[in-house]
């Protein structure tokens, strides 16, 4: 949702899929979803649309649970909320409080300012692929 509403990924690929494909039929939520993750990881098409990998192997190893009707109907009314104010530092927040203390003394997550961050990440990363 993040990805999709800082146009990381062209169009509104997951928002679609829930209100056309999964909300209607949730026994494909699952498999294609598992597509989707796998191919923000390479690159490749999903559908229609051309996915540009996402660095950093956060879609490595995915595993994506089965959802029921209802359950897709609320991810759909969250996937509609424009997620793009989100401060992207909860995102590592999350990321560390999630790993087991032996990955996390491994990678020594620290926090960094979000001007730090976009500092980097802007001309790296976002303007690398927005130009792809």
């Amino acid at each position: 949702m993040f990805a999709e509403d800082i146009q990381l990924l062209n169009g509104e690929v997951s928002t679609t899929a829930l209100r056309s494909r999964w909300i209607s039929n949730p026994n494909k939520f699952q498999s294609e979803t598992e597509s989707l993750w796998k191919t923000m990881n390479t690159r490749g098409n999903f559908g229609f649309d051309a996915i540009l990998p996402f660095n950093g192997s956060l879609f490595a190893d995915v595993i994506v649970f089965s959802s029921g009707k209802a359950q897709l109907e609320v991810l759909l009314a969250a996937a509609e909320k424009d997620w793009s104010p989100i401060e992207p530092a909860i995102f590592g927040t999350l990321l560390e409080r999630a790993l087991d203390s032996i990955e996390r003394s491994e990678l020594v997550p620290d926090y960094t300012p979000r001007a730090y961050v976009e500092r980097l990440v802007r001309p790296v990363v976002l303007e690398t692929l927005r130009q792809d």
